[in-house]
């Protein structure tokens, strides 16, 4: 049969393709089905243009701070539209990279969403794809939400880190709705390309999943920084920026004023979750 494979793949993401080689090196017929590109979130919309961005962020940082080394670099000025482009040609290099892997080891790369069917079989569009061993489910994970307080994403005021990563320019304002480290990261970014960061968290410390000793010199970083504002514990303790407040370890206490936080734009990054709603459905 033309298309039964000893392995099928759904996901074309780190987990998808390393597993498609390896099966390849084993002998095996593969095939992987993804309906975007090759890479997953970490080379498409996650790790990949991310750190790509930092970097520029941390170019325009150390050029402002260049005299303090005997290096007047004069006035910077920054585009995040020019830095958001480069970090999309450095995503799309590295998802040729893994096209690149899959021709290599000679693994059939299917393009679509794959339905299972009953007896390892995958439909996708009108083909069906049987497997002859076994079926590997890699769908990896979207954006989490957060339906339960009304704050839904629009994808112009209200956006995640998928839509962050493809602005055209830096916003004059952002609330950034969780402080861990894809939080902390995208603060730096816009922070460093202008805009005026307000960071919200509702436990009582920035990057609450790491070690105290990371949270304070985040802390102590964030502090550094003008134009840029935190709030922590129930979203309500200053972390920083202008007339901010904190104990001596960072944590955020109560604003006498109890004020809200208001930006041009609002990104939450309250993690991600596996992919539920359109994960492959067994019909």
């Amino acid at each position: 049969m033309a298309n039964s494979f000893d392995v099928i793949i759904l996901g074309g993401g780190p987990a998808g393709y390393v597993g498609a080689i390896r099966s390849a090196q084993l002998g095996m017929s593969t095939a992987l089905i993804e309906k975007e590109k090759l890479g997953g979130v970490c080379v498409n919309i996650g790790c990949i243009p991310t750190k790509a961005l930092l970097h520029s962020a941390y170019i325009a940082s150390l050029l402002r701070e260049a005299k303090e080394f005997g290096v007047d670099a004069g006035a910077v000025k920054t585009d995040y539209g020019v830095a958001m482009q480069r970090s999309r040609k450095v995503s799309d290099q590295n998802s040729k990279g893994v096209e690149y892997l899959m021709k290599k080891n000679k693994v059939t790369v299917v393009k679509g969403t794959g339905v299972l069917q009953p007896g390892r079989k995958v439909k996708v569009g009108n083909d069906v794809y049987e497997a002859k061993k076994a079926v590997l489910i890699a769908t990896g994970s979207r954006v989490k939400g957060l339906p339960q307080i009304g704050l839904e994403i629009n994808k112009t005021t209200v956006i995640s880190s998928d839509e962050a990563l493809f602005l055209e320019k830096a916003p004059a304002s952002m609330a950034i709705i969780g402080a861990g480290a894809v939080g902390m990261e995208f603060a730096n970014i816009f922070h460093a390309f202008g805009t005026t960061v307000t960071l919200i968290e509702a436990l009582p410390r920035i990057l609450p999943l790491e070690d105290v000793e990371v949270q304070k010199a985040g802390y102590r970083r964030d502090r550094r920084r003008e134009g840029e504002e935190g709030h922590a514990g129930e979203g309500q303790g200053h972390l920083g920026g202008r007339g901010g407040r904190r104990d001596a370890e960072g944590r955020g206490r109560d604003g006498a004023d109890g004020r809200g936080s208001r930006g041009e734009h609002g990104e939450y990054r309250p993690g991600r979750m596996r992919r539920a709603g359109d994960r492959p459905r067994l019909h």
